[in-house]
């Protein structure tokens, strides 16, 4: 199985597994999206996109955004980052033009991706946990 089919299957799992539905974008180098927009289930926009042949890139709302490469090594990092965002395990703490997310760890949470952006999201920081219920 290539790649890209492997990767699309993942993209796609998530919808079924969480019962949300996305919106795929397919571009003429092959390169392709997801979007899972605002939906029951989901608090905010959820993106993701393979390019540049071995790249996935990722998203939530304004406030975080991210890549795993290369592919397919990098397929399971990227599952359990969005996996544990959309189910609610993980959380995403942002302001100041940047954005950690953290997954748990005992009683402390573990940073395991970074963000820094130019969206302005306010002067303290803001705790952002998806409730899949």
């Amino acid at each position: 199985m290539s790649i890209s089919i492997q990767v699309k299957q993942i993209f796609a799992d998530f919808g079924r597994r969480y019962d949300i539905t996305a919106k795929e974008e397919t571009y003429e180098n092959g390169d392709f999206c997801f979007f899972y927009g605002q939906q029951c289930g989901l608090q905010e926009k959820v993106w993701m996109c393979f390019d540049n042949i071995d790249e996935i890139s990722f998203g939530v709302g304004k406030f975080f955004g991210s890549s795993v490469f290369p592919c397919p090594d990098a397929l399971r990092d990227f599952e359990e980052k969005v996996d544990g965002i959309i189910s609610g395990r993980n959380r995403i703490r942002y302001g100041w033009f940047k954005s950690v997310l953290e997954k748990p760890d005992g009683k402390k949470w573990k940073i395991v991706a970074k963000y820094y952006g130019s969206a302005w999201n306010g002067v303290r920081f803001r705790i952002f946990t998806n409730s899949p219920d």
